[in-house]
C-alpha cells in the first residue's frame, strides 16, 4: 500500500481527508513544515499533501519562509522528483503560477469532504 504524508497544523481540518485517504493508502500526519521536510527527506512516500501556513511553534522570523507549504513543496520536488505533491490551502490558487513549473497540484481547501475530490482524482492519475 502506498504511503501519503498529510502536513497541516490543524488536525481537525484534515480529519475527514485522512479518513478518506486511509481507505486506499497508508497515511502519516505531521503538523508543521519542518516536520514535513524531515519526513519527506526520509523517503518512502508516494505523495505529500501540504497546507500552506504551518510554521513550527519555535521558528524564528528569519527562518519562517522555508517552512511555508509552497516552499516545502519546492524543496520536496528537489529531494524526490517523482513524489506526487499537493498544496491544499484556502489560498492555494495564489500559488498556481509559481508552483506550476514544479508540477505541484494546487487545491483550494473547502469545508465539505467532497471538496477534496479533485485531490483524489489527482492521486489516482499520479499513483
Amino acid at each position: 500500500m502506498k504511503r501519503i504524508l498529510v502536513a497541516d497544523d490543524n488536525l481537525w481540518e484534515v480529519k475527514d481527508l485522512i479518513r478518506r485517504l486511509r481507505v486506499q493508502y497508508l497515511v502519516e500526519h505531521v503538523s508543521d513544515g519542518r516536520s514535513a521536510l524531515y519526513r519527506i527527506n526520509q523517503g518512502g512516500l508516494a505523495a505529500a499533501i501540504l497546507d500552506h501556513h504551518m510554521l513550527p511553534e519555535d521558528v524564528l522570523t528569519h527562518e519562517a519562509e522555508q517552512f511555508y507549504g509552497s516552499n516545502v513543496a519546492k524543496a520536496a520536488r528537489t529531494l524526490h522528483p517523482d513524489l506526487a505533491l499537493v498544496l491544499r490551502s484556502t489560498i492555494a490558487d495564489q500559488f498556481s503560477l509559481e508552483l506550476n513549473p514544479y508540477d505541484i497540484f494546487c487545491h483550494n481547501k473547502g469545508w465539505n469532504s467532497k471538496d477534496d475530490d479533485p485531490i483524489f482524482d489527482y492521486l489516482k492519475k499520479r499513483l
